[in-house]
């Protein structure tokens, strides 16, 4: 399939988030009914952590070679973010299969987690490079406000809904809405018709190794102070959130029966 020919720049931007939003509110709704659904299994400040570990450790190692990757697969850009948006589905529907066997457990959770999130660090990256493919230059900044909007609204909505629906349908059938979510979303994906050499006007030399590429990055950065000053603060502010993140859920859900109302309502002031 492909994008329709009227359908061009901040329009087809549009649709490629406004499939992701969908896509995105999936995630984070599964991503509050797990944290309950850890909790209710193991009532452990620990284990909750782990959750927070196994979303970021892995992408964290992985980011510098997927980098590198994706701009090598700088034609291929929609083959990458539909492998993400595949890559969460089939996962997704992985869960789902194991809730319905009764075979889930934590430690598979983590696991489930930790792959995820090496094929989110793909997204990303792709993300960003679609979004040179299909703007002009001036619609740089509309484009980043629509994206904003797709990812605050999921952060604003999912623990509302998460807290409605959890207690009814359980961990189960907000995973079968994550499911449809990441159909949406990687239907938005494939709809999608990306230029051969996406975010450039001229076609690329012939890629490098991959650690040439890395290599290059770090020097390019490390020439750049205020760049690389941004990076160190940006990496710290993360560190802060990580570790009060992490603790977050436990702290509220252990107040008891109101806990997941007063999660969801913390968690949709921090999507606010």
């Amino acid at each position: 399939m492909t994008t329709p020919r009227h359908l061009r720049g901040l329009r087809a931007y549009a649709l490629l988030w406004a499939g992701q939003g969908v896509g995105s509110l999936g995630l984070s709704l599964t991503a509050f009914a797990q944290a309950v659904w850890l909790w209710d299994q193991t009532h452990s400040v620990t284990a909750s952590s782990l959750v927070t570990l196994a979303t970021t450790l892995p992408a964290f190692l992985a980011a510098p070679w997927v980098g590198a990757l994706v701009d090598r697969w700088h034609a291929q850009l929609r083959g990458v973010l539909a492998l993400g948006d595949g890559a969460r589905l089939l996962l997704a529907l992985l869960t789902l299969g194991l809730l319905h066997a009764g075979q889930l457990t934590p430690a598979l959770l983590y696991a489930l987690l930790a792959t995820e999130s090496v094929f989110t660090a793909f997204h990303w990256p792709a993300a960003s490079a679609a979004a040179r493919a299909l703007l002009r230059p001036d619609e740089y900044t509309r484009g980043s406000g629509v994206q904003m909007l797709a990812l605050s609204a999921s952060g604003v909505l999912a623990a509302p809904l998460g807290a409605l629906l959890y207690p009814r349908v359980g961990l189960g059938g907000v995973v079968a809405l994550d499911v449809l979510g990441s159909v949406i979303a990687l239907g938005s994906v494939l709809l999608l018709r990306l230029p051969a050499h996406a975010g450039t006007d001229t076609p690329r030399a012939a890629p490098v190794g991959l650690r040439d590429t890395l290599r290059r990055s770090l020097r390019f950065l490390a020439a750049r102070p205020s760049l690389l000053t941004l990076q160190l603060v940006l990496t710290g502010g993360y560190f802060v959130q990580g570790v009060y993140a992490a603790l977050l859920t436990p702290l509220v859900l252990s107040l008891g029966t109101s806990g997941q109302g007063r999660l969801a309502q913390v968690s949709m002031a921090g999507g606010g």
